[in-house]
């Protein structure tokens, strides 16, 4: 069966407005929280209770979620560039930022590492992936 270009568009546009209420739905919760947490912190985890509870399923989202991921580097350019522009601004902090980076990074692998063994041990799973 062929998918027309107008189901196509449809199910992208479907699967933005998922990601973007996702969004909204962080922003909000972030405004009302007594505790200041990033909107972009809470709305991955408000996704995350979504697919745990079963009330959305990957598939709603997959496709642009690979988009976003296989062309994430675009997305920090203009960080980049903007920290190299100002470069004598940031230079007196230079080595705190890279610590921080190099540390956070570890953090991170470590964090991501310890969550796929707990949810592994959850589901009865062992070695490699099923």
């Amino acid at each position: 069966m062929l998918i027309s270009e107008r189901e196509v568009v449809l199910c992208t546009l479907r699967q933005l407005a998922i990601l973007f209420a996702f969004g909204l739905a962080g922003e909000l919760v972030s405004y009302i929280s007594p505790v200041q947490t990033p909107a972009s912190v809470i709305a991955p985890l408000l996704m995350l209770v979504a697919f745990l509870f079963k009330w959305i399923k990957p598939e709603h989202v997959e496709e642009v979620t690979q988009f976003f991921y296989a062309h994430m580097a675009l997305l920090f350019i203009a960080p980049a560039v903007g920290v190299m522009r100002n470069l004598d601004l940031v230079r007196h902090a230079l080595l705190p930022l890279v610590l921080i980076c190099v540390l956070a990074t570890i953090v991170t692998f470590l964090t991501a590492f310890l969550s796929v063994s707990f949810v592994r041990i959850l589901t009865g799973r062992k070695g490699g992936p099923q």
